[in-house]
C-alpha cells in the first residue's frame, strides 16, 4: 500500500516524484520507493523530503508511520 499522504503532499506541490526526489536531494528511484512503501528511509531522509514538500512537523509522522502501519 502506498503512502497517500505523500503523494498528497507532492501533488500539492506539483512534483512529479523525479522532481520531490531531486528536491529532497535523492533520486527517482529511491523517492518512488518510499512514496510506495517499498522502503521506510532513514530519519534524514524523511527530513529531506519534509522540507522539499512543505509538510508541516505536526503531519510527519503520520506520513512516515502510514507506511508502518499498513505493514502489520
Amino acid at each position: 500500500m502506498a503512502r497517500n499522504k505523500l503523494r498528497m503532499y507532492r501533488a500539492a506541490m506539483n512534483y512529479t516524484k523525479k522532481k520531490a526526489g531531486e528536491m529532497a536531494g535523492t533520486n527517482l528511484q529511491t523517492y518512488s520507493y518510499l512514496e510506495s512503501n517499498a522502503r521506510n528511509g532513514s530519519i534524514g531522509m524523511w527530513v529531506k523530503i519534509q522540507k522539499a514538500l512543505n509538510i508541516p512537523a505536526s503531519d510527519m509522522w503520520n506520513v512516515i508511520s502510514e507506511g508502518i502501519e499498513q505493514e502489520k
